[in-house]
């Protein structure tokens, strides 16, 4: 036997591999009949060996045959042949296809054959969709609709695949990526995959989110020797173990039962009872964030939106925190709407006051009197305390932006740029790096703030923006560059004036967009990357005194010799701890030796 799929009328259908042949036995356990292979065009000399199978509720089974790599094998209700369901291309990575570009005939050859991932387990879901898991692949847990394509719909971070980390050597232990054999799924949406490198299950919701991990390599209880197939049966779970020739029948423990409950009773719209499972499951592990997020999903269908925020945000469950955070901001908006009004209508009169003022002439006889020049000798005193620095700090950065040409030709020949702007921006473009990293939205923050480095985020821009100016001053004193050092270190910090302005508009926009919306925050940062590049480009041509080309010759070598320096710093600090390495080892010798 190579496969076996109950129905749910009792009929079961067994798969023999070495026979090429399905056999189809009634409730009473009288065989029915004998579906031998199918007549499938093309494929004539190849063997048909069916291995594990399933069906729907129309008859139609859907059955994996080793050796065909076109996809599952789908046979009508009187066994036969339909189609190949879910079929798969041939993935190359660039590296792969690169190689074989350039490969002769007699090569490609010797090369191992392209071929489709294969099947390897399926099961149908309440659904009527197939799901299904897959050898050798990353993404192996798939599920396919009517039409054979993956609907399988997850953040590439959290994706179903088992093991997120491994060992990829070692010695008497299991090493590699998750290898998924068997998938099993109920009526609540809970999957069940069998990893065969570690001999685990992991169960999953229906969004595809980790509910709980057992198993393993072992004698002891709950351990398998080699686990070939995993099944629900009801709320239990049964896992045949091939090496111990035994079937080995799990119930679940009172935080299981919390578990499926809560779920049950989420699917089912019963959502005061499954806050409640959920709250039973959190007595037994405080930090199950999927608890969180099922109350907040519970709290939010319950229209308790501030509160669903919380604890939607405690299960990082960023796609219901959107729904629910547009639902609280749009009530404020609601609430602060007339007083928005209102403030508009009063600067209107107030703008409409200062016009009849100015119309008439009242202004001018105000400020013409003795009671108000004080007030205006003190305004002047301020605006040309003030000029200055907002010169230095507003108008000439805008005159740059507005006129890229005449700004950057003005700050090499007139003298118009400022170190202490420089200066400043430099240290914001590491400030804002930490603010993006600690302060932007919930929706696309993924960082954890227990483990940010402000040292680190700093150095992440200090250090290439520091790299690039030494590199690009070494590779134009060469190149007859007319700019000096520190012309190149203002010029590059101008041109990040327009993008420490757009991050920290796109941090401001983070916290109070949706995640449909956030677009709108993520193209700020692609306007203010091109916006670098193009004042970068422009600023150092016009300091160095370059034409395009050479302009465009002198970055490339720029980005080359970043690449070399940064080698010969790597290659001497890990000869400075080779250094510092042998002193310690030799003054611990001596402190052995001789104390």
């Amino acid at each position: 036997c190579s496969g076996l799929f109950v129905t749910k009328a009792g009929d079961y259908y067994i798969s023999q591999a070495e026979f090429s042949r399905i056999l189809h036995f009634n409730a009473d356990h009288s065989l029915r009949r004998i579906l031998n292979r199918p007549a499938i065009h093309g494929f004539e000399n190849i063997a048909y060996r069916p291995g594990k199978l399933t069906g729907d509720g129309t008859g139609r089974l859907y059955v994996i045959a080793k050796g065909m790599y076109e996809g599952i094998v789908e046979l009508n209700a009187d066994g036969s042949f339909s189609r190949f369901y879910g079929v798969h291309s041939v993935r190359l990575n660039p590296a792969e296809i690169i190689w074989r570009s350039f490969s002769t005939k007699e090569q490609r050859k010797r090369q191992r054959l392209w071929l489709p991932a294969d099947f390897s387990s399926l099961c149908m879901d309440s659904e009527g969709l197939v799901f299904a898991t897959e050898q050798g692949q990353y993404s192996q847990i798939t599920r396919l609709n009517a039409a054979g394509a993956s609907v399988i719909k997850v953040d590439k971070d959290i994706y179903p695949c088992g093991d997120f980390t491994f060992n990829q050597f070692g010695q008497g232990i299991p090493v590699g990526p998750s290898q998924m054999i068997a998938i099993d799924t109920d009526n609540t949406g809970v999957y069940l995959a069998l990893d065969m490198v570690r001999s685990r299950i992991f169960a999953y919701n229906e969004d595809h989110r980790m509910l709980f991990i057992f198993g393993g390599q072992g004698d002891r209880a709950g351990y398998f020797g080699n686990p070939i197939d995993v099944a629900f049966v009801g709320k239990n779970i049964v896992v045949l173990d091939s090496l111990a020739q035994s079937l080995e029948l799990f119930e679940p423990t009172l935080y299981g039962k919390a578990i499926n409950d809560a779920l049950s009773f989420q699917r089912a719209y019963r959502y005061d009872e499954a806050m409640e499972a959920w709250r039973t499951a959190l007595k037994y592990d405080h930090n199950f964030t999927l608890a969180y997020a099922g109350m907040g999903r519970c709290l939010l269908r319950q229209k308790k939106y501030t509160e669903a925020l919380e604890y939607l945000r405690l299960g990082y469950d960023r796609e219901y925190y959107s729904k629910a955070f547009e639902k609280v901001r749009n009530q404020k908006l609601r609430a602060s709407l007339p007083a928005v009004l209102w403030c508009i209508v009063l600067f209107a009169l107030l703008r409409l006051i200062l016009f009849a003022a100015r119309k008439t002439g009242i202004t001018a006889a105000i400020a013409g009197s003795a009671s108000f020049a004080p007030i205006k000798a003190g305004y002047n005193a301020l605006s040309a305390r003030l000029k200055e620095p907002l010169a230095v700090f507003w108008y000439f950065p805008w005159r740059i932006m507005g006129s890229p040409f005449k700004g950057f030709d003005e700050m090499k020949y007139e003298k118009k740029g400022n170190y202490a702007f420089a200066f400043f921006i430099f240290g914001l473009s590491a400030l804002v790096n930490i603010m993006a990293s600690t302060y932007n939205g919930f929706i696309i923050n993924f960082n954890n703030p227990y483990k940010l480095n402000s040292i680190l985020l700093a150095s992440q821009v200090l250090f290439p923006i520091l790299l690039f100016i030494t590199s690009n001053w070494s590779i134009t004193t060469l190149l007859d560059g007319k700019g000096k050092y520190g012309e190149i270190f203002l010029t590059v910090m101008y041109a990040l004036f327009p993008v420490c302005l757009l991050r920290l508009i796109s941090i401001l926009l983070s916290n109070v967009l949706t995640m449909e919306e956030m677009p709108i925050s993520t193209a700020l940062l692609s306007i203010a990357a091109v916006a670098f590049v193009l004042y970068l480009f422009i600023g150092l041509a016009v300091i160095h005194q370059y034409s395009f080309t050479k302009c465009l010759v002198s970055l490339l070598l720029t980005v080359v010799a970043m690449g070399i320096i940064t080698f010969i710093l790597m290659l001497i600090f890990s000869l400075g701890s080779e250094v510092v390495q042998f002193v310690v080892t030799v003054a611990r010798e001596l402190s052995l030796k001789y104390f």
